[in-house]
C-alpha cells in the first residue's frame, strides 16, 4: 500500500521523457559535466530537421559541416545561442565525431570562387548581397567571423551575417555516408591527402599532384590506390 505522495511521485517520473543520442554522440560522448545535458528526443529531430532545411548556414555552420559532416555537430552553432567554435575545437573532448576536414578549406573554398557567400558591409543598413570573391583574398576566416587584421593589430570586420547555401556546402562537402558507404574508396580521405599536397607544394603539375596524392593513399593505407582516370574523374568533381 502506498500513499498518494508516492503514488504522484511515481507517475511523475514515468513522464519523464526519454533522452535521444545520435550514433555519434553514444560512441564518443564528452565528460558530463562538460557540456549540458541535451535536450529532448522530439527536439534533437526537429533541430536536426529545421538545420538540414535550412537555406543558408552561417559561417561557424559552414564550417562545422566541412570538418565533421555531421548535423548533430552543426546544430551545436545555430543561431540564436550558438556554441563558441574556437573553443569546441580546442578541446577534442568535447567533439561529438571525428574530424573528416581541415577548417581551412572553408577559406580556400571562398578564396577559389568554389563557394560563395552572402553578408552585409559595414554601411548602416545595409542589405544582403554576395560578396566578392576578391574580398576573401585579404580576408582572415575564422568562425564566426572574416576579418583584416590592421598594422596596429586591430580587427576590421568588413561582412557581418555571412551566410553560405545550405545546399552548395554539402555539394561541395558530402557526407560521409556519400562518400564511404557507397564507394570503393574513401574519398573524403583522399580529397584531404590531395589538397594538403596541392598547398603544400604549388609548383606542382596535375599529374605530379595525382602522383603524389596515390603514393601518400597507399602509404596512409597501405593497399592499393585509386586510378590515375578515377583520381582525375573526381578532381574534376571537386574543382
Amino acid at each position: 500500500m502506498f500513499d498518494e505522495t508516492t503514488q504522484a511521485h511515481r507517475k511523475m517520473r514515468s513522464d519523464v521523457p526519454i533522452k535521444a543520442f545520435s550514433f555519434c554522440e553514444l560512441r564518443k560522448r564528452p565528460p558530463a559535466d562538460s557540456v549540458p545535458e541535451p535536450p529532448q528526443k522530439g527536439a534533437i529531430i526537429i533541430q536536426i530537421t529545421m538545420t538540414q532545411n535550412t537555406p543558408h548556414w552561417n559561417l561557424t555552420e559552414t564550417a562545422a559541416w566541412i570538418v565533421f559532416r555531421n548535423l548533430s555537430v552543426v546544430t551545436r552553432f545555430s543561431d540564436p545561442a550558438p556554441e563558441n567554435w574556437q573553443a569546441y575545437m580546442m578541446y577534442e573532448s568535447m567533439w561529438l565525431c571525428p574530424k573528416v576536414a581541415e577548417p581551412s578549406e572553408l577559406g580556400d573554398a571562398l578564396r577559389s570562387g568554389r563557394l560563395s557567400a552572402l553578408g552585409r558591409s559595414g554601411d548602416t543598413g545595409s542589405k544582403m548581397m554576395t560578396i566578392p570573391a576578391i574580398e576573401w583574398e585579404t580576408l582572415i576566416v575564422r568562425p564566426p567571423s572574416a576579418y583584416r587584421l590592421l598594422p596596429d593589430n586591430t580587427k576590421d570586420v568588413p561582412w557581418h551575417d555571412i551566410r553560405a547555401s545550405s545546399a552548395d556546402v554539402q555539394k561541395l562537402w558530402r557526407g560521409t555516408s556519400e562518400t564511404t558507404s557507397r564507394a570503393k574508396f574513401d574519398w573524403v580521405s583522399i580529397r584531404s591527402i590531395h589538397e594538403g599536397l596541392r598547398l603544400l607544394n604549388p609548383e606542382f603539375s596535375k599529374n605530379e599532384l595525382i602522383k603524389e596524392t596515390q603514393q601518400a593513399f597507399q602509404d596512409k593505407f597501405n593497399k592499393e590506390p585509386p586510378s590515375r582516370s578515377s583520381l582525375q574523374r573526381q578532381i574534376a568533381r571537386w574543382i
